[in-house]
Parts: structure tokens; sequence; C-alpha cells
């Protein structure tokens, strides 16, 4: 309650009463005023008055006991700011999470060397370097691989070749494209076809979808295509199914359809589902391009062959482009190349692809990188 300060309590008790002497009566008279007066505060016709000073926080009596810990308040201030160190530690900590998840998909050099797949320090700093413009924003939607008909960006680029990355359906192509400039289907007999060719061979459901999928298998106006695809000894079907990528091959020299597998093996689910499926499926594809049962396909066997199997959940993009690369009916691949090998391959095929004489990018958007850490800043990408 405010405090009431000088109120004038009565008309009737004034400074007149107070120089009158202090007799008793006196003061049982003031007191009886004072009573009455008290008495009509708080009314219509008495209000309280506010009191000029401030009022005053109350006294509080605690008890003090052994258990009780007594601390003194804290100001609003002092817990403002305690609470912004709170926030500020609390981001920092994920912050340092999402640095040290960044650092996980970067090498650290120097590194480790491979007799097999030997890689230069220059090539993993430029592997670095792609993964860091996969990640960074103005530039990782450019375009990182221009090739003859085909392209993908940096994201592609850099996300599906760092140590931890999966393979898609736009970087593939590419690899592709590339083993077809490199040694031309005249010379190496193999036929390396996108992704696509084979998920739609194994997937179509109609003879109107299946022709569709026969002038992308050959192309329109395709007499001298079809005459090289008739003198293979092999086609290579990279497919993705569920997420896992498996190449599909036939061989004409040894009358084989081949499924190379990372990681599924022939009794499996996965396979026994999609087996049959695909080579029938395939059968009748070549039958519509080339009107002709030339190749008896029912007497070719089916083949699992020794592959080596991948380690993790990742890799089996960059199992079956290797696959695609080297495999022969009489080879034990197991001992070209292993899991232990596979982030080599990755720098490898990293560095391959994207200073490819006939990748038609801007290649300082890499090699200037390593000499200025704001390149990208500075250029304008």
């Amino acid at each position: 309650m405010s405090q009431l300060t000088r109120t004038n309590l009565s008309n009737e008790f004034n400074e007149k009463d107070c120089q009158k002497d202090n007799t008793v009566e006196n003061a049982a008279h003031a007191t009886n005023q004072v009573s009455k007066c008290i008495n009509k505060l708080g009314t219509k016709e008495a209000p309280i008055p506010l009191g000029d000073m401030p009022p005053q926080p109350p006294t509080l009596v605690v008890e003090r006991l052994s258990n009780v810990k007594i601390t003194s308040p804290t100001s609003f201030g002092v817990r403002q700011s305690q609470l912004a160190k709170n926030a500020d530690a609390l981001y920092n900590n994920m912050l340092a999470a999402v640095v040290n998840c960044q650092g996980e998909k970067l090498l650290t050099l120097p590194f480790e060397q491979n007799t097999r797949f030997p890689v230069s320090e220059e090539e993993c700093k430029n592997y670095n370097t792609i993964i860091e413009l996969a990640y960074t924003k103005g530039v990782q939607k450019n375009y990182a691989l221009m090739f003859p008909r085909v392209h993908c960006n940096y994201i592609s680029l850099g996300q599906c070749l760092m140590p931890t990355g999966h393979m898609d359906n736009f970087l593939l192509p590419c690899i592709c494209r590339k083993f077809f400039e490199d040694c031309h289907p005249t010379v190496s007999r193999r036929h390396h076809f996108f992704p696509h060719i084979g998920e739609n061979i194994l997937n179509y459901r109609s003879n109107k979808q299946l022709k569709t999928i026969a002038l992308s298998f050959v192309g329109a106006a395709s007499a001298r295509r079809r005459k090289r695809l008739d003198n293979s000894d092999r086609l290579f079907f990279p497919i993705v199914i569920q997420g896992h990528w498996i190449v599909f091959a036939v061989d004409f020299h040894y009358k084989l359809f081949a499924f190379l597998d990372s990681h599924y093996g022939k009794d499996s689910n996965f396979h026994t589902s999609i087996r049959e499926k695909m080579i029938d499926n395939f059968i009748n594809l070549w039958e519509i391009i080339f009107q002709t049962k030339e190749h008896d396909f029912r007497t070719f066997k089916r083949m699992y062959p020794h592959v080596p199997k991948q380690g993790n959940e990742n890799d089996c993009g960059i199992f079956a482009v290797k696959f695609m690369e080297l495999w022969e009916p009489a080879m034990d691949m197991r001992k070209c190349f292993s899991q232990a090998d596979i982030t080599h391959i990755r720098i490898q095929y990293m560095n391959q692809l994207y200073f490819w004489s006939k990748n038609s990018t801007d290649k300082r958007v890499v090699t200037d990188f390593n000499l200025e850490g704001d390149f990208v800043g500075n250029h304008g990408q």
C-alpha cells in the first residue's frame, strides 16, 4: 500500500488542536477524530491519496535451513546476457559439427599412396577443391563437365566422387561418354550404355514403350550404329535398382548374360526377382531392332562372375564403373582391385574426367582455387 503523507485528516483536527494543552481530554478527542477519519479512507468521499515516495519492496523473512542455499536475486540484464551466451555456445557446437562433417568429405593431406592406383599430391588437391566447390553456393550448379552431348554440374561430380559419395544418373553418362571417346567401339568392341537404357529395358510395360526404347538404344537413322552393335563383343548396361548399382553385360563371344554386382549374389531375392525379366526384355528389344533371330539368345548362359565386394552402402556405383571398364569373362576381377582401392579410384576418376581434353569447361575454377582461396568471390562465380 502506498504511504500516506501530508494528509489532512479533517477540518476539525488541525494545527489549532495541536496548540491546545496536551490534556487527557484533548488526547482522547484527537484519537477519536483520527479513528473516524481512518474509517472514512478508501471511500468515494475520502479517496486514498498517492504518496510522494516510491513504494518500498516488502521485507521477506526467510528461515535459513541447512539444506537450502540462499542466492541473491539476478537482474534481468544479467540473465539476458547469460541466455545470449548459452545460445552462442549452442550455435558454435552445431557449427563445429557441420565443419567436422564437411571435413570428413575431404582428404587429409598428405594422402597415403597406393601402388595399384597411384595419385599425386596435386591430384589430391584438385579432388578436395572440386568437393569444396560442390558445396559452394553460386558455383555448385555450374557445369563441371561439358562433354559432347552430355554434361553435369559440380554437385554431381564432387558429391558423387567424394569419399562417401553415391553415384547418380548425371555423372555416369559422362563416364560412359569418356569410355566411348577414349576407345571407340569399333576398336574396343565394347559398348557402354547410359543408365536410363538399362532401366527402361528392365521396366518397360508395352510394345509401344519398347519401340521408344529401341530408338534410344541405337538412335534414329542408325544403320551404321546397328552394324557396329551387331559386331560388338560386349554390351554393358549400368542399372540402379532401389539405390543400388549393378551392371548387366551381354557377351556375344562367349554367349553369356552376366550380372556384375558388388553386393548381392545370384541366389539373393534381389537377383531372382530381376534376372529373367531383364534377359527376356533384352531379347525382345534386340529382335525388334534387328528384325532377326540370328543370335540364339535362349542358349546363352547366366553368369555371376567373381568380383570384389563393397564394404559400405555408397561404393556400388564406383564398383559398377570399374566393372564396365575392365571386365572380361576370363578375368578374376578380385585380383584387379578391392574395397581398399576405392578412394584412390575416386580420385583418379575425378581428375581424369575434369581435366580431360574434351571437357570444355573453364578449368581455372579449380586450378586457380588452389592459388587463391577467394577465387570464387573475386571471379563472381
